[in-house]
């Protein structure tokens, strides 16, 4: 499938972008190009995905025949839910040339379970087992050259008794009680 978009502003010279994609025969997208004006055209992402039409991997910049700048993995529990992002840079000293990695916790819970019961009284970040998130954790590159702490930064999540959420829970590596970056919410109804 291919677009071609012409891009100008009055009196300037237009630009040519084309979008090219390429689809496997289960109608997933596999490749997806992109040229400006006459210039080499570049693939921008190719997906490889697994026996359930899941996303496993992601390549994203590239120029024909060289190496991609960003190599992503994704990987899912049995009920289908993303679990992890770059699940193998998550423990290592750095993360091997990825710009991030990710955990999403539903049924467990490793950090704070609540900042400040007083102030947050009731919300309280728990292991949760219909596809709510418990907490999330995550390891990204801050600088270009320099790796992140092997403490990953984490945020809790809470909910009510009919799985709504009602606060968020920031919790700095260096002082988890910090309450920076919390955020509570509360329903009228």
């Amino acid at each position: 499938m291919l677009f071609i978009f012409n891009l100008r502003k009055q009196g300037e010279v237009g630009v040519t972008v084309q979008e090219r994609f390429e689809y496997d025969s289960q109608n997933r997208l596999v490749k997806h190009y992109h040229q400006v004006d006459n210039n080499p055209e570049e693939l921008l992402a190719e997906n490889t995905y697994n026996d359930l039409s899941q996303l496993v991997n992601k390549k994203v910049g590239s120029t024909s025949g060289s190496a991609p700048l960003q190599s992503i993995d994704y990987d899912y529990n049995i009920r289908g839910w993303m679990t992890e992002i770059n699940k193998n840079q998550m423990a290592a000293t750095d993360l091997g040339g990825k710009l991030f990695s990710y955990k999403i916790k539903y049924t467990s819970r490793e950090g704070i379970e609540n900042p400040d019961t007083a102030q947050f009284s009731g919300k309280n970040v728990v292991p949760k087992y219909n596809g709510n998130i418990a907490e999330v954790d995550w390891r990204a590159v801050e600088s270009i050259g320099a790796n992140p702490s092997t403490t990953p930064k984490r945020y809790g999540y809470a909910y009510d008794k009919i799985n709504r959420l009602t606060a968020g829970f920031y919790q700095n590596p260096q002082n988890p009680n910090s309450k920076e970056n919390t955020e509570s919410l509360a329903y009228d109804l």
